[in-house]
C-alpha cells in the first residue's frame, strides 16, 4: 500500500522503568503494520532493544534527554510531527500539557494507560486491565474508551494460540515458569528463585529480558541451587508461546505477561512490583483469577484441567479499525454534494435498508437535502479515506438527543469499515455539539451487518418501541 498512513509511537524502555511499555506498543505495530507506517521515538533505546523494535517497526528514531516534556514535545512537532500524524504515548510523564501540545498543533492522540491520573486530551485511550472502566478517567468529551481484555495488547502467537481453545491438562507437565519482565529493576526474580527452594516441580523455566541487569548474580544461583533451573533470556514470541504452554503454574508480575500466559493457560500467581500493577493485580486476584504470589508461600502442581477463556484472539482485528477510524477524515456536507447524497440515498441495498423503501425523486432529494444542510438541528457528514469520499453520517438533533443514520458506499462495502466510519462520526459529532448527551439508532433486526456493527460499537441493544422488527441502540 502506497502512502500509508503514519503512527508514531513515542515509548520508552530500560533497566530502571522496564521494558513493558515497549513489548506492547510493538505488540499493536504488529497489529497495524501492514496498513500503517509504524515509526517508533525511543529515548537512548539499548542495541538488543533497537532490533526487538525493528522487527515490526518502519523505522526506529533515538532521541536524547530534554530538559523537559515541554521541550520534548517542541522538538517532535518541529522534526517530525509536521503532517498531523497520528501519536501513540505509553509510559510516564505524558501530561496533559504534552497531550494538549501535541493536539492543538493537528496531531491525533492515543494513549496507552494503566494509571489514570491525569486529565486526557487523547482521542483514544487504550487499557487492557480487564476491570478498566470510563468513570476512572478524566477526559474530553471527543475521547473514545478501549477497555479490557477485548483489547488486549498481545503478540500474534498469542493471539493465535487463543484461538485454538485447546484444553490444556495442567498435571500432564511439572514445570514453572518465572517471569518477572523484561528488566525486573529490583531482582525480584532472585528472590522468588531463593524463596522456590523447597518447591517440588521437575524443572523452573526462569526468562529475562535484554533490560534485566543481575544476570550474573542470578547465574551463581542457580549453579549453587538444588533446583532443575533453565535460563532462558530475550525469547522470541513464538518460543515464549512454547515454554507458557509447558508450564502449567506460572509466577508473573501482573502485567502484559500475565495476560499472555492467560492467553495460552494455566495457574497463574502475581508478584506485583511496580505501582501501576495495582488494577490488574487486585481485579485477578479478587476474581479467582490469579492469587497472590508471597515470598516463602508453598506453591504445588497444578492438577485440575484448565482452558483459557478470557482472550478470544480478535484483539488485533478490533485494534485494526480503531486505527483505522482515526486515519479518516471528516467534511461537512454542503450544498455542491447534493448529487452524491442523491446516488447514495437510492442505492438498492440502502433504499432496502431503510425505514421508506421507495425510491426518492430528485426534486424531493434537493429539497430536503438543502433543507438539512442549512439546519442547526442536522449534522451531515461525509467521511473520506485517503480523500475519497467511502460513506455518509447523518445526526438528527432533538434537545439533548441526537439519532444516528449512515450508509457505505458500494465501492466500500465489505472492506470493515462501517465501524471506523461511524467511529470517527461519533466522534466528530462529540466534540462538535458538546451538550448531547444521547445518541440513539434504528436498525432493522435482518440488517445483520449493521446489527453486527452497533454491537461492535459496545452499543446497547433493545427492541425498539416505534418501529417494528427493529432493535434500538444507544450509544
Amino acid at each position: 500500500m502506497l502512502n500509508k498512513p503514519i503512527i508514531y509511537f513515542r515509548v520508552d524502555g530500560n533497566s530502571e522503568i522496564g521494558l513493558g511499555h515497549v513489548i506492547r506498543c510493538t505488540a499493536l505495530c504488529a497489529m497495524l503494520n501492514e496498513d500503517f507506517d509504524c515509526r517508533f521515538i525511543v529515548k537512548n533505546p539499548i542495541p538488543k532493544l533497537k532490533d526487538q523494535i525493528l522487527e515490526v517497526a518502519d523505522r526506529l528514531i533515538s532521541i536524547g534527554e530534554h530538559n523537559s516534556r515541554d521541550d520534548e514535545a517542541r522538538m517532535l512537532l518541529d522534526k517530525y510531527f509536521t503532517n498531523s500524524p497520528i501519536v501513540v504515548l505509553d509510559g510516564y510523564g505524558f501530561t496533559s500539557e504534552y497531550q494538549l501540545k501535541l493536539k492543538t498543533q493537528g496531531c491525533t492522540i492515543v494513549c496507552i494507560d494503566d494509571i489514570h491520573d491525569t486529565h486526557f486530551y487523547a482521542d483514544v485511550i487504550i487499557n487492557h486491565s480487564p476491570n478498566a472502566v470510563e468513570s476512572d478517567y478524566c477526559a474530553e468529551v471527543y475521547t473514545q474508551f478501549c477497555l479490557g481484555l477485548k483489547y488486549a495488547l498481545l503478540r500474534e502467537p498469542f493471539l493465535k494460540y487463543s484461538k485454538l481453545r485447546t484444553i490444556k491438562e495442567n498435571g500432564s507437565t511439572n514445570c514453572l515458569l518465572i517471569c518477572l519482565g523484561g528488566a525486573d529493576p529490583h531482582n525480584d526474580t532472585l528472590n522468588v528463585m531463593k524463596s522456590l527452594q523447597g518447591s517440588v516441580f521437575d524443572q523452573y523455566y526462569v526468562v529475562i529480558g535484554v533490560g534485566y541487569k543481575y544476570e550474573d548474580e542470578l547465574k551463581l544461583f542457580i549453579e549453587s541451587s538444588s533446583l532443575d533451573v533453565i535460563l532462558l533470556r530475550n525469547l522470541t514470541d513464538k518460543k515464549m508461546v512454547a515454554i507458557m504452554d509447558l508450564c502449567s503454574v506460572a509466577i508473573t508480575t501482573p502485567s502484559t505477561v500475565s495476560i499472555e500466559y492467560l492467553s495460552i493457560g494455566g495457574n497463574l500467581y502475581l508478584l506485583k512490583i511496580a505501582d501501576n500493577q495495582d488494577d490488574l493485580f487486585n481485579y485477578l486476584v479478587e476474581n479467582g483469577i490469579a492469587k497472590q504470589f508471597v515470598l516463602g508461600q508453598e506453591i504445588e502442581p497444578a492438577m485440575e484441567t484448565y482452558a483459557p477463556v478470557y482472550i478470544d484472539g480478535l484483539q488485533g482485528k478490533r485494534l485494526l479499525r480503531i486505527f483505522v477510524a482515526l486515519s479518516l477524515e471528516v467534511i461537512e456536507a454542503k450544498e455542491e454534494h447534493a448529487n452524491l447524497y442523491f446516488d447514495w440515498v437510492n442505492d438498492t441495498d440502502v433504499r432496502t435498508q431503510s425505514f421508506h423503501q421507495s425510491e426518492i425523486e430528485w426534486k424531493d432529494h434537493i429539497k430536503w437535502f438543502l433543507n438539512q444542510v442549512e439546519s442547526s438541528l442536522t449534522k451531515l457528514y461525509i467521511i473520506l479515506k485517503s480523500g475519497i469520499p467511502i460513506g455518509q453520517v447523518r445526526f438528527e438533533i432533538d434537545g439533548q438527543i441526537a439519532i444516528l443514520s449512515y450508509s457505505v458506499d458500494k465501492s466500500f462495502r465489505g472492506k470493515g469499515l462501517s465501524e471506523p466510519l461511524l467511529r470517527k462520526g461519533l466522534a466528530y459529532f462529540r466534540s462538535e455539539v458538546v451538550d448531547c448527551k444521547d445518541i440513539y439508532a434504528h436498525v432493522k433486526k435482518d440488517n445483520i451487518p449493521s446489527v453486527l456493527t452497533f454491537r461492535s460499537l459496545g452499543g446497547l441493544e433493545s427492541e425498539s418501541q416505534i418501529r417494528p422488527r427493529t432493535y434500538k441502540y444507544k450509544l
